[in-house]
């Protein structure tokens, strides 16, 4: 089985130099769990990091040794909300970012993309063609679409369909 069988397609881009808010914002609307962050090139913008939901939530949360419950991201956006400015507002997602990022291209086998997570200790690999990013792929992904690879997945973070971390 290929990536390309089990991966989020679309993923959705966000410019370094804007506020992690903005970031934060497009994760909740769209029910994503990270964003591609690119930097303005010559002539169109690059790829350089990815911002995850665990990202956001270390920087507004001491101590995250666990992983975060179902629906925190949602509710520290919430109360961001109805706040006139937090840190959110003032930290660009550049400085936050994972970087570098971890791609695999299309035709990448399920079990290296799997590999690749584990030896990087990542959960979230971007799916790349001609230089593109095409989709993301998660342990959630694996887990649903690779059932074989299950354990491994929850190893590495893969949630149940209420996080949907893609």
């Amino acid at each position: 089985m290929q990536v390309r069988e089990i991966m989020s397609n679309h993923p959705v881009s966000v410019d370094e130099d804007e506020p992690v808010r903005t970031a934060v914002e497009l994760m909740v609307d769209g029910h994503i769990g990270s964003v591609v962050v690119t930097r303005q090139g010559d002539a169109k913008p690059y790829k350089v990091g990815i911002l995850t939901r665990s990202d956001v939530l270390a920087l507004e949360c001491e101590d995250l040794d666990e992983p975060a419950p179902s629906g925190a991201l949602t509710r520290l956006v919430d109360r961001l909300r109805s706040s006139s400015r937090s840190q959110l507002d003032e930290v660009t997602v550049g400085e936050v970012m994972s970087s570098p990022l971890v791609t695999v291209s299309p035709k990448t086998a399920v079990e290296e993309a799997i590999r690749l997570m584990e030896a990087e200790d990542v959960r979230h690999v971007v799916v790349t063609e001609q230089l593109r990013a095409i989709g993301v792929v998660t342990p959630t992904d694996v887990m649903e679409h690779h059932p074989e690879a299950v354990e491994l997945a929850r190893r590495h973070g893969a949630r149940g369909p209420e996080w949907d971390d893609r």
